[in-house]
């Protein structure tokens, strides 16, 4: 990518019940890449497609973004914070809603 101009990418990012990620193919390739200095990332959260998530999933979805990505100097950081988007603001409100 780096080489055709684009230096940042943000690839969607899935969460399976199970407590695992779901559809992580290119983010697990882009990690796992010699060159990957060369591109920042971030996530989008697609929470449109899954249901309410308890508070225990919600932690462990964290924690495995902290662990995997959060941790790479490449991933995309403001003002010091990790960028995040998040696909449905409704349904994070909602589902705040359910955590709290």
């Amino acid at each position: 990518m780096h080489d055709y101009g684009i230096d940042f990418v943000v690839y969607d990012w899935y969460w399976n019940k199970g407590n695992y990620e779901d559809n992580g193919h290119a983010l697990q390739a882009y990690l796992a890449a010699k060159n990957k200095n060369l591109l920042k990332f971030s996530l989008l959260w697609d929470n449109a497609s899954t249901a309410t998530l308890n508070e225990t999933q919600f932690t462990s979805m964290v924690k495995s973004w902290i662990t995997t990505c959060f941790s790479q100097p490449q991933f995309l950081k403001v003002n010091g914070m990790p960028l995040v988007y998040i696909f449905s603001i409704s349904n994070l409100h909602e589902d705040a809603k359910s955590l709290v």
